[in-house]
C-alpha cells in the first residue's frame, strides 16, 4: 500500500513537473515571439514600406490578343483608378515610415532590392532611389491571406517582409477588407492598420521596458 501511495506520488510529481516545464516553455515562446516583432515593428519604423500594385499586363494583353480591344481599355482603366485610390489611401492615411509603391511584375527585382525606376511616389511617378539603397523594407498589398493564417484565402490588406512573406503574430499584419465597404474601402483598410502597428509598437515598447525594469531589479 506505501508502496503504491509512493508511486502516485512520485507520478504526480512528474506530471507537475512536466506541466510547469511545459507552461515556462510556452511563456518563453511567447516572449521570444513578442520579441521579434517588436524588433519587425522598429525596423519598419526605421525603414520604408513598399506597397505593391497590380499591374493587369497579361489579362490585358490577352484581351487585346483576342482583338477585344474596348474590353482591354476598360480593364485597363479601372486597374488604374484601383491604383490611385490604394496610392491615395497611403499617401492621405498612413505615417508610421516612408512608402512608395511598384507594380506586381517587377516584384522579383524588389525581392533583390533593386529599386532603380521601378518605386513610384503616390502620383506614381518614379523616384530617385539612390539613398534607398540599403534601407530596410516591408511590403504591402491588397491580397488575399496565405495558407500559414487561420483565414488563408480571405481578402485582406497584409504585411509581409521583403522576401514577401506574410508577418506572423503576434505582429498586426493584416487588416481584413471583407467587412469594409466597398466605397473607400481602400483608406479605411490604411487607417486601421496604421493605427493597428502604431498600438502595438507603444504597448511592445512599454512592455518590453518593464521586463528590462524587473530584471534589473533582480539583479541587485
Amino acid at each position: 500500500m506505501a508502496s503504491h501511495l509512493s508511486i502516485l506520488r512520485f507520478s504526480a510529481g512528474f506530471a507537475l513537473a512536466a506541466l510547469l516545464l511545459s507552461a515556462t516553455a510556452g511563456c518563453r515562446a511567447v516572449r521570444l515571439r513578442k520579441a521579434q516583432a517588436l524588433e519587425q515593428a522598429e525596423a519598419l519604423r526605421n525603414g520604408m514600406l513598399l506597397v505593391r500594385l497590380p499591374s493587369g499586363e497579361q489579362r490585358i494583353a490577352a484581351l487585346e490578343a483576342e482583338g477585344m480591344a474596348e474590353q482591354a481599355q476598360r480593364a485597363s482603366e479601372t486597374l488604374k483608378a484601383e491604383n490611385e485610390r490604394i496610392a491615395q489611401a497611403f499617401s492621405q492615411e498612413w505615417d508610421y515610415c516612408p512608402v512608395y509603391f511598384f507594380f506586381a511584375e517587377y516584384s522579383a527585382a524588389i525581392r533583390l532590392g533593386q529599386f532603380e525606376s521601378y518605386l513610384l511616389d503616390a502620383s506614381l511617378k518614379a523616384v530617385p532611389t539612390e539613398s534607398l539603397a540599403g534601407t530596410t523594407f516591408f511590403i504591402a498589398e491588397f491580397g488575399t491571406l496565405q495558407s500559414s493564417s487561420g483565414n488563408a484565402g480571405l481578402s485582406a490588406l497584409l504585411l509581409m517582409d521583403s522576401a514577401f512573406r506574410q508577418l506572423e503574430g503576434p505582429f498586426p499584419s493584416n487588416v481584413m477588407t471583407k467587412t469594409l465597404g466597398k466605397e473607400g474601402m481602400e483608406q479605411q483598410a490604411v487607417t486601421m492598420l496604421n493605427l493597428k502597428i502604431q498600438e502595438f509598437l507603444a504597448k511592445t515598447r512599454l512592455w518590453k521596458k518593464k521586463r528590462e525594469l524587473r530584471e534589473a531589479r533582480r539583479g541587485l
